[in-house]
């Protein structure tokens, strides 16, 4: 969640508390059939994700603070593929919104918000998939 100048990128859930009736955002099955349901190669491109996704999220937060739609474009557009990969297809909505209005195609009047549903549900389906990792 963004909070002032420390920008808690990816703590957005634990400052808000988990709440226990939010959806599950996790569907590896593109995963499991782009694989033969090959765990090993489940596991490496997750964890992969995991690890990439809070560097491009954080990218994302300067590059909107700063105006640079060109490079928020380029953040955000990183993370979409991957954000549908792992099943979260509201995520990537939202993504794709974000994306039409750094490519002039929309105006979202409300893109801080954006921003933050974007930090906000990215968090989540980072908790997400470490459980489903942790059940592998």
């Amino acid at each position: 969640m963004l909070e002032g100048n420390n920008e808690w990128v990816g703590q957005g859930a634990a400052i808000r508390g988990r709440k226990e009736n939010r959806p599950h955002r996790v569907d590896l099955q593109y995963l499991r059939d782009l694989s033969g349901n090959d765990t090993e190669f489940i596991k490496e491109i997750v964890q992969m994700f995991i690890d990439d996704a809070p560097v491009l999220l954080k990218q994302a937060i300067v590059y909107h603070k700063n105006a640079n739609l060109v490079l928020l474009k380029a953040s955000i557009h990183r993370m979409k593929s991957s954000v549908k990969m792992m099943g979260d297809h509201e995520l990537a909505a939202i993504i794709s919104r974000i994306e039409s209005h750094c490519n002039g195609i929309t105006q979202e009047v409300n893109l801080p918000s954006l921003m933050m549903q974007l930090n906000r549900d990215l968090t989540d389906l980072l908790y997400d998939l470490k459980g489903e990792m942790s059940k592998m």
